[in-house]
C-alpha cells in the first residue's frame, strides 16, 4: 500500500490545535498566540523618538543654541586678545648657532629693522606660564604650552590631531556597542547614528586639510606672487635663518594666513562642540547598561555609577581640550601672525563652523 505524506502545519503542531483551514474561528483565536511566539524571537531596531521626546529635544534646543553662541563668542574674544597683544609683530625661529649670544632657541621679528630689538634670545630662564600670566611679551615667546599639561605638545601633530577630537565619539560608540538592549535604545544612541557622525567629522577634517589648508595655501601663494611679484630683495636677518628658510627671500614677510587658527577653529573645536552638544541633546549614559535594573540589584547600581561618571568625564575632557586649544590659538595670534593674517584664518574657519552649527541646531 503506498504511503502518502501530508504537509504539516508547524503552527498547529506547536500549539496542538486543529488545522486553521477547517475553522475560521480557530484562526482568530490562535493568531494572537502565534504573534506572541514570533515576537519573542524577534530583534527590533532602535526605537525612534516619540513626539514627547521630540518635544523634550525642542525644549533643550534654545539652551544648546546659547551654549554654541557662548563658545563661539569666547573663541572670538581669545583671538581678539591675541591680536591686541600682537601689535603687528610676526616672529619666526632662527638658527641659534649663527648668533653671538648663548641661546637655547631664538626668534626674530621680521618687520623690525632694529637688530637689537628684533631678536629674542631664549636662554631657558623663562617661566612656563609667563605668557599666560601676561608677563613680559618677549619672555612669553620663549615658552610653549606648559610641559606638565598632557597632550600639550601633540595637539598639532599627526595623527594625534586627527584622533583627539574623536574621543567623545569613541566613548559613545563603546557604550552603544556594549549595550544589549536594542529594543530600548533610541536611534540617536545607535551605532549607526554614531558612525554616521564619525564619517561627518572625518569629512570635516579632510575639508580642513585638503581645501582650507593645501588648496588655500596654493591660492594664497598665487595671489601674493601676482600682486607682489618675485621678491629679490635681501633682508638683514637672512644670514641667521635656518637653512630651509633661506630658500625664500625675506622669509616671513609675505602674507601668510594663520593655518593654525584654521586647524584649531575648523578642525578641533567644531567636532568637539558638535559632539558635546549632541550629547547634551541626546544623552547616551542613560542607556549605558544592559537593562534598566531595579533599585535593589547590581545592574541598577552599575547604571547609577555610569550615569554619574560618564557626563562628568565627557565634560572634563571637553573643557580640557578646549583649554589647550584656546591657549594655542592665543599664542599663535600673539606671536606668529599679524592681525590681518589671523583674521583671514578665522574667516576661513567659518566655512566649517557655520554649516555645522546650522546642521546641529536646526529643528529638522
Amino acid at each position: 500500500m503506498p504511503i502518502s505524506f501530508e504537509k504539516i502545519n508547524l503552527q498547529d503542531e506547536v500549539l496542538n490545535l486543529p488545522n486553521n483551514n477547517s475553522n475560521d474561528n480557530n484562526d482568530e483565536e490562535t493568531k494572537p498566540l502565534i504573534d506572541k511566539m514570533t515576537k519573542s524571537h524577534t530583534t527590533f531596531p532602535p526605537q525612534p523618538y516619540s513626539s514627547a521626546k521630540l518635544q523634550h529635544f525642542r525644549s533643550k534646543l534654545p539652551t544648546a543654541k546659547f551654549l554654541f553662541a557662548l563658545h563661539f563668542t569666547f573663541a572670538l574674544i581669545v583671538i581678539c586678545a591675541g591680536m591686541i597683544r600682537n601689535e603687528g609683530r610676526k616672529y619666526i625661529p632662527v638658527d641659534v648657532t649663527r648668533l653671538d649670544k648663548q641661546c637655547k632657541k631664538a626668534y626674530v621679528n621680521v618687520f623690525d629693522t632694529n637688530e637689537e630689538t628684533a631678536i629674542v634670545c631664549c636662554d631657558g630662564t623663562q617661566n612656563d606660564w609667563t605668557w599666560i600670566t601676561m608677563g613680559l611679551y618677549e619672555d612669553g615667546l620663549c615658552v610653549s604650552l606648559p610641559k606638565i599639561l598632557p597632550f600639550a605638545k601633540i595637539i598639532t601633530r599627526f595623527p594625534e590631531s586627527w584622533l583627539l577630537p574623536f574621543i567623545p565619539l569613541f566613548l559613545r560608540l563603546i557604550v552603544a556597542y556594549t549595550s544589549n538592549a536594542p529594543t530600548t535604545t533610541p536611534e540617536s544612541n545607535s551605532i549607526h547614528y554614531t558612525c554616521t557622525r564619525g564619517i561627518l567629522y572625518t569629512f570635516v577634517m579632510c575639508v580642513r586639510g585638503f581645501i582650507l589648508y593645501l588648496s588655500f595655501n596654493a591660492i594664497e601663494e598665487g595671489i601674493v606672487l601676482a600682486v607682489v611679484g618675485d621678491n629679490d630683495n635681501s633682508c638683514w636677518y637672512e644670514h641667521i635663518l635656518k637653512p630651509h628658510y633661506q630658500k625664500e627671500s625675506c622669509y616671513g614677510q609675505a602674507f601668510d594666513f594663520s593655518d593654525h587658527v584654521v586647524l584649531f577653529l575648523s578642525h578641533y573645536l567644531p567636532c568637539l562642540v558638535f559632539e558635546a552638544l549632541y550629547c547634551f541633546l541626546f544623552p547616551f549614559w542613560r542607556g549605558a547598561t544592559k537593562d534598566g535594573g531595579s533599585p535593589g540589584n547590581n545592574n541598577h547600581q552599575h547604571r547609577s555609577i555610569l550615569q554619574s561618571i560618564l557626563p562628568w568625564s565627557l565634560l572634563l575632557m571637553f573643557v580640557y581640550v578646549n583649554f589647550l586649544t584656546f591657549l594655542a590659538v592665543y599664542r599663535t595670534a600673539s606671536y606668529f601672525h599679524t592681525p590681518i593674517e589671523t583674521v583671514v584664518g578665522f574667516l576661513s574657519s567659518l566655512l566649517i563652523q557655520v554649516p555645522l552649527g546650522f546642521l546641529l541646531l536646526s529643528e529638522r
